[in-house]
C-alpha cells in the first residue's frame, strides 16, 4: 500500500487531474466518474534495471508509453484509495501503448473523450492480460541486454 504524502497538489492522494508533462516526467491523470486515466512511461520501467537498460540503450522499447483507463472502486475515490477498493485483476481496464512523446497529451484526450462517450468497453478487469504483456515485454528487454552485453541469461525475469 502506498503511503499518503497529503500534498494537496498531488493527483494520487486527492482527486484533481495532473498535467505534468516533460522529458523527465510524465503523468498525465484525468477522473471520470469511478475511473481514472492515467497516461505515462510503460510500467516496465517500474523495474529499474528495465529502464536503466532502456536508457544506456542496452535493448529498445517500442511503445515506451501508456495511457490506461483504470477503475477506482467508487465515483469519489482516489487513484490512492484505490489500493483498498481494487484488486489488481480488476483495476486494469483498458490501456493503448504510444510511440511518440509529442502526441501524448492527445492520445490522452482522445481516451478520455471515449471513456465518457462510451466508446471504451471497462465493464470487466484485464489485469492478468495486462501483466501478462508486461511480463512479456520485461522478457524481451532482458533477452535484448543480455544479447547486447555479452552476459549469460536464465531465461527468466
Amino acid at each position: 500500500m502506498m503511503d499518503a504524502c497529503n500534498l494537496p497538489s498531488c493527483y494520487s492522494c486527492n482527486r484533481i487531474d495532473s498535467d505534468t508533462l516533460n522529458e523527465n516526467s510524465s503523468s498525465l491523470v484525468t477522473y471520470v466518474d469511478e475511473y481514472a486515466v492515467v497516461t505515462t512511461s510503460c510500467p516496465e520501467f517500474d523495474s529499474q534495471p528495465a529502464y536503466m537498460a532502456y536508457s544506456l540503450g542496452y535493448c529498445e522499447v517500442e511503445n515506451a508509453y501508456i495511457t490506461m483507463v483504470v477503475y477506482l472502486g467508487d465515483k469519489n475515490a482516489t487513484l490512492k484509495q484505490s489500493y483498498q477498493l481494487v484488486e489488481d485483476d480488476d483495476f486494469y481496464r483498458y490501456w493503448v501503448r504510444h510511440n511518440e512523446f509529442d502526441n501524448l497529451e492527445e492520445a490522452h484526450d482522445m481516451v478520455v473523450t471515449s471513456l465518457k462517450d462510451g466508446l471504451i468497453d471497462v465493464s470487466q478487469g484485464r489485469g492478468k492480460e495486462f501483466f501478462a504483456e508486461r511480463d512479456e515485454n520485461l522478457l524481451n528487454m532482458k533477452a535484448a541486454t543480455a544479447l547486447s552485453t555479452g552476459q549469460e541469461w536464465d531465461g527468466k525475469l
